[in-house]
């Protein structure tokens, strides 16, 4: 958990681990994110959003307190 967000009720920032996965040569389910990364999630809908790409190099994120990532 990155950020209660307190002016946005029911919304928080997270930290993700993306991994890349490979379900095989000429599918489009594949997945390519690799990485630390920021995600927006609405704990009421389970809505997310990605705030901050994920990068291989990453190892930690921050914010200001007020949804701004570091």
């Amino acid at each position: 958990m990155l950020d209660w967000l307190p002016d946005e009720p029911d919304v928080v920032l997270m930290s993700r681990t993306y991994v890349p996965e490979n379900r095989g040569v000429g599918t489009l389910l594949s997945k390519n994110k690799d990485g630390l990364g920021v995600d927006r999630i609405n704990g009421r809908s389970l809505k997310t959003a990605s705030v901050e790409s994920p990068k291989p190099n990453t190892t930690v994120n921050w914010t200001n307190g007020r949804g701004r990532v570091r």
